[in-house]
């Protein structure tokens, strides 16, 4: 079994909102869970200088969450990038 498919069958049976190990297992594990109907929930806690964090929120909605996370005591500007950056995807 391949590694992106075996961390989608490890959330079979349990709510539609999974959290989502990018860092271990990948952006392929987080679409192959996906593609079994659930939601990701990308837990990241960025936080970095604002267009650091508004690039990374960039390139992360390709895998789709319906939540990603910012760190707060990155402050109103890197907050504001990421809302912007995030956009309506």
């Amino acid at each position: 079994m391949a590694p992106e498919a075996a961390v989608a069958s490890a959330f079979r049976g349990t709510p539609a909102s999974v959290p989502a190990p990018v860092p271990v297992a990948g952006p392929a594990a987080v679409s192959s869970v996906r593609q079994r109907g659930h939601h990701v929930f990308l837990d990241l806690k960025l936080h970095d200088i604002p267009n650091t964090v508004a690039g990374a929120m960039q390139s992360l909605h390709v895998v789709e969450p319906a939540i990603m996370t910012v760190h707060a005591s990155g402050g109103r500007a890197m907050m504001e990038d990421a809302k912007a950056a995030a956009g309506e995807h």
